[in-house]
């Protein structure tokens, strides 16, 4: 394999440390900000039990440090060759590889998605190795979404294939990303997408704006490209946040006419965003 991109790897390690002047026991949890470690490499590479070795300097001395892996559970890591993702799961000591072609379409709308989607009775139920195992395209990534305890797998997919819109379009210069609030009227934007934007600028420079945008009445769903549906959506939310001459990544779940993505799109044009451009997971047809 090639050099690992560890961009959204998660896990936590049992360990022990060995040496002349110290044993400690305990965990370490990996985050963002170590996954390119030469320890968090190696607890992925090796089998429980092993002994990883390494050198500390602390001022003009050197300490060699043992360190026995008694216990790993790593979520997910992936790496980028040609647009493909390749995932390694790890759970329990179970290993799993796939490889999945990286999409994207381009709608007349200007809209970014990912997969089309075809209807609910298409999910099918199963562990989200079992997603890996049998292929994304299998289960596109709209059929992970539910409220019966599908919806991790969701997450878990929609965050990689965010990232990889961000790395393609090099969209470094945006300033803001922010989402298409629910149909419900809320006082917050709680829900999945808010959680991701919230994850995704915790670990990065973007400013999140999941609450920017907030339904402040509620509206039907809706599948229609009737201008007047949108003018029902721009009539039913408001700005939250301050976005004059900014550049905004707007995002929802799924698109059918892009009647939601336009309408707020409008909505942050009108409150003085220099641009927007929108995103969606998934393209019902």
């Amino acid at each position: 394999m090639k050099t690992i991109d560890y961009l959204k790897s998660r896990g936590s390690f049992k360990i022990k440390y060995l040496d002349e002047n110290e044993i400690y026991e305990g965990t370490i949890n990996v985050d963002d900000n170590s996954l390119k470690t030469d320890l968090f490499k190696y607890i992925i590479d090796n089998e429980e039990n092993s002994v990883f070795s390494y050198k500390t300097k602390i001022g003009n001395s050197t300490n060699s440090v043992d360190i026995l892996i008694l216990e790993k559970n790593i979520t997910l890591y992936f790496e980028d060759v040609n647009e493909e993702i390749y995932f390694k799961y790890h759970y329990n000591g179970n290993d799993t590889f796939k490889n999945i072609k990286y999409e994207n379409h381009l709608t007349p709308e200007n809209i970014y998605f990912q997969f089309y989607y075809k209807s609910a009775e298409h999910k099918v139920n199963g562990t989200i190795s079992n997603r890996i195992i049998n292929g994304l395209k299998k289960y596109p990534v709209a059929d992970c979404y539910s409220q019966d305890g599908y919806i991790e797998d969701y997450n878990f997919f929609r965050n990689i294939f965010f990232y990889k819109f961000l790395k393609k379009y090099n969209l470094v210069d945006y300033n803001i990303v922010c989402c298409v609030p629910a149909h419900t009227a809320s006082v917050l934007n709680n829900g999945p997408l808010a959680l991701m934007i919230n994850e995704i600028c915790d670990n990065s420079t973007y400013i999140d704006g999941s609450q920017f945008l907030i339904r402040n009445k509620p509206i039907p769903a809706q599948k229609t490209q009737s201008k007047r549906f949108e003018e029902t959506h721009m009539d039913s939310i408001k700005i939250n946040g301050d976005v004059k001459g900014k550049k905004i990544i707007l995002i929802d779940d799924i698109t059918t006419s892009g009647s939601s993505l336009r309408a707020c799109k409008k909505i942050l044009l009108n409150a003085g965003a220099s641009s927007v451009i929108c995103f969606a997971f998934s393209k019902s047809s």
